[in-house]
C-alpha cells in the first residue's frame, strides 16, 4: 500500500452520563431534562400576637415574628411560584430566571396592617438572600446588639444564604441552597414599663433559661434549611438505585424559651440537642420517605422540660418518653390558665392539623411533611393592674417544613469525558493522538479512576499502540492488532474543577476502518457536604461510583476513501440507563451496551 496517498480521520468525543452502581438498572432522566422541585423552612421561634393594647411606641405595632428564620428552595423550571410556609412566610420568591433560592435571617418583625409575608417584615438588617444561576458563595449578614424600642432586643442576629446551580452539570457533594438563620439572647415584647435602657424589662418571650436547674445560660437559636441531590436510599439508608434523588432538610438548635419573665407566670421550656426533619425523594418504589427527630441521643437523654418560675422542673421527656406519646403528643398546662403547651407530635400534612398525615409516595417521587417540636397557645396577658397587654394566637417552636420532588426513576448526574483525535487527518502507517479528558465538576474528589480505551476495526482495518501517557496499566501489544484494549487504573485523585488527559497514540496499518470508544469509572469521596448524617442514614453521594462514556473516534483508511468525517465539537448524549448510551456521531446513532462493575 502507497504511504502518503491514503488517509485517516478521527471525529471527536462526546458527554458522559454519570450512573451509579446499585442492585438494578432503572429509568432515569438527565438533571438538564428533570423537573426537580422542592423546599426546606425552618423558623426556631414563631409567635403571632396582637399587641394593640402594648403601651406606646409598640402599640399596635406588631404582628409576627420569626427567630432564627432559614428557608431553601430548588426549582429546576425556573421559580414561577412563590412558595409560603404554615404562617405566610415567603420561603421562595418568584424569580423565573433562577433554580436555586435560599435565605435566611436571625429575626423578622412584622409591621402594623402589614401582611404577614416576609417580604413586608422589618428583618433588622439580618437577612441574607442568594440566587441561582450563577452559583453564589456564601452571604452572610449580621448586627448586634440592636434594641427596637419596648419590641424586640437580641444581642446578635445573623442570616447566611447560599445558592448553587449548574444547567449542564450536577451539584454534588454541597447544597444546591442553604439558608441559616442566627439569633443569641433575643427577647420580644416587653409586658413590664421599658425602664431598662438595654434589654427588655419582662419580656413575653426571651431564648435563654435564666433558672435552668443544668446550670448556665444557653441563649442561641439557630436554623439550618437545606436542598440537595442525594444517592437513592430507602428509609434504613440502603442504596436502591443507581441515580439521585433529592433531599429537603431543616436542623434546628433550639435556644431555651422562657414566658413571662420576671413574673410569677414564668415557664421555661428546654429542648435539648439538634431537632432534624428530612424528606427524601428518590424516584423508585420505596424511596420516598420523611424522617424527623433529635440527633443521635441515647433514649433517656432528657429532651423537653418544663421549668417553674422556683427553678424546678415540672415536665420532664426523653426520648424514649417521646415516643411512647403517640401522634396527638402531650398537653401540659401553663400556671394560672394562661395557656397550655403541646409536645412530641407527630409530622403532619403542611397546612393540615395534627392528625393528618406526611406525604411519602408509594413511587418513590414526592416526600413532604411538616413539624412543631412544641406548640404553645397563650392567652391573655395582663399587667399587675389587671389590664391587658398583650394577646397571643400561635406560639411555636422549632417549626419545620420540609418538601422534596423528582421525576420517576429519579436524576442521572453527567460526568464529562471527552476524546478527539489529532490531528483529525494521517497518512496510512502514521500516527494520531487519541486525548480522553476526564472533567470533575463536583464538589467531591473524584478517586479510584479506571479509564477504559477500546479499539476495533472493520473492513480488514488493523493499528499499533505505539505509546500511553500516562503509562497505562494495561496495552495491547502486536504490530498488526484488529481489536485491543488500553486500560489506565489510576489512583490519584481528580480536585474539584480539575481534570485530566488520558492519551494513546495509535499507527493506523492497513486499510479499512479503526473505531475507538472510550469509559470512565471513578468514585466520588471527600465532599465538601457530607458532614451531616443522623441514625446511620448518610445523606450524601460520598463513595458513589461515577461512569462514562466517550464519543466514538471513527478512522476511515483505503478503500473507503473520501469517507473522512468532518471535524465535531462535544455532542450531548442521550439518556444513559444501567449503562446504556447513545452515542450520536454525524447523525449517526450508535448504541453501545457496557456493564459498569
Amino acid at each position: 500500500m502507497m504511504r502518503g496517498i491514503k488517509k485517516v480521520a478521527a471525529a471527536a468525543a462526546a458527554m458522559a452520563v454519570v450512573a451509579l452502581l446499585a442492585p438494578r438498572a432503572q429509568a432515569q432522566v438527565p438533571i438538564q431534562d428533570a423537573v426537580i422541585n422542592g423546599y426546606a423552612t425552618g423558623s426556631v421561634f414563631h409567635l403571632d400576637a396582637i399587641s394593640g393594647v402594648l403601651p406606646a411606641p409598640a402599640a399596635g405595632r406588631l404582628v409576627n415574628v420569626d427567630e432564627a428564620f432559614s428557608g431553601a428552595s430548588v426549582a429546576s423550571r425556573g421559580m414561577t411560584n412563590q412558595i409560603q410556609n404554615e404562617m405566610q412566610r415567603v420561603v421562595q420568591r418568584i424569580s423565573a430566571a433562577h433554580k436555586t433560592q435560599a435565605r435566611g435571617a436571625g429575626l423578622e418583625v412584622g409591621a402594623l396592617l402589614n401582611p404577614p409575608s416576609a417580604d413586608t417584615q422589618i428583618a433588622l438588617d439580618g437577612r441574607a438572600e442568594a440566587f441561582a444561576p450563577p452559583s453564589t458563595g456564601l452571604i452572610t449578614e449580621e448586627v448586634g446588639p440592636i434594641r427596637v424600642d419596648d419590641v424586640v432586643y437580641a444581642s446578635t442576629l445573623r442570616g447566611q444564604a447560599q445558592a448553587r446551580w449548574l444547567d449542564a452539570a450536577c451539584i454534588l457533594g454541597s447544597d444546591l441552597s442553604y439558608g441559616l438563620g442566627y439569633a443569641e439572647d433575643a427577647q420580644l415584647l416587653d409586658t413590664g414599663g421599658d425602664t431598662n435602657p438595654v434589654t427588655l424589662d419582662q419580656p413575653l418571650l426571651s431564648s435563654d433559661a435564666p433558672q435552668s436547674p443544668a446550670g448556665g445560660e444557653r441563649a442561641v437559636a439557630q436554623s439550618v434549611s437545606r436542598t440537595k441531590l442525594v444517592r437513592q436510599t430507602n428509609r434504613s439508608g440502603a442504596f436502591i438505585g443507581n441515580n439521585f434523588g433529592l433531599m429537603s432538610e431543616v436542623r434546628e438548635t433550639i435556644a431555651p424559651v422562657t414566658l413571662f419573665r420576671g413574673t410569677p407566670n414564668q415557664t421555661t421550656i428546654e429542648i435539648a440537642g439538634e431537632w432534624v426533619l428530612r424528606a427524601v425523594a428518590s424516584g423508585v418504589p420505596g424511596g420516598a420517605y420523611i424522617h424527623y427527630g433529635p440527633g443521635t441521643v441515647s433514649p433517656e437523654t432528657p429532651l423537653i422540660r418544663i421549668i417553674n418560675a422556683a427553678g424546678q422542673v415540672t415536665t420532664q421527656l426523653t426520648s424514649q418518653g417521646i415516643a411512647l406519646l403517640g401522634p396527638t403528643g402531650l398537653v401540659v398546662p401553663l400556671p394560672n390558665n394562661v395557656g397550655e403547651i403541646v409536645i412530641g407530635e407527630d409530622p403532619r400534612a403542611i397546612g393540615g392539623n395534627a392528625s393528618s398525615a406526611v406525604t411519602e409516595a408509594p413511587d418513590g417521587t414526592v416526600a413532604s411533611g411538616a413539624v412543631d417540636v412544641v406548640r404553645v397557645k397563650l392567652l391573655e396577658t395582663r399587667n399587675p393592674a389587671g389590664e391587658v397587654v398583650s394577646k397571643v394566637e400561635d406560639l411555636r417552636i422549632g417549626h419545620m417544613e420540609v418538601s422534596a420532588q423528582v421525576p420517576t426513576g429519579g436524576v442521572s448526574c453527567p460526568l464529562p469525558v471527552t476524546k478527539s483525535a489529532n490531528p483529525q487527518e494521517v497518512d496510512v502507517d502514521q500516527t494520531f493522538s487519541t486525548p480522553i479528558t476526564v472533567m470533575n465538576p463536583y464538589d467531591c474528589d473524584l478517586t479510584n479512576i479506571t479509564v477504559t480505551d477500546e479499539i476495533t476495526t472493520t473492513q480488514g482495518g488493523t493499528f499499533r499502540v505505539q505509546s500511553t501517557n500516562p503509562t497505562a496499566s494495561q496495552s495491547p501489544s502486536g504490530d498488526n492488532l484488529s481489536s485491543g484494549t488500553i486500560v489506565w487504573t489510576d489512583p490519584g485523585p481528580i480536585r474539584p474543577g480539575d481534570s485530566r488527559t488520558y492519551t494513546a497514540v495509535i499507527q493506523a496499518r492497513s486499510a479499512g476502518r479503526i473505531e475507538d470508544l472510550a469509559s470512565v469509572t471513578a468514585t466520588l469521596a471527600n465532599c465538601s457536604g457530607e458532614s451531616a448524617a443522623l441514625a446511620g442514614s448518610a445523606v450524601g453521594v460520598a463513595g458513589a461510583s461515577a461512569a462514562g462514556g466517550s464519543g466514538r473516534v471513527s478512522v476511515p483508511v483505503g478503500q473507503v476513501l473520501g469517507a473522512t468525517l468532518a471535524r465535531t465539537g462535544p455532542v450531548q448524549t442521550a439518556a444513559a440507563a444501567g449503562g446504556l448510551g447513545l452515542i450520536v456521531l454525524s447523525g449517526i446513532g450508535l448504541y453501545t451496551r457496557r456493564r459498569i462493575v
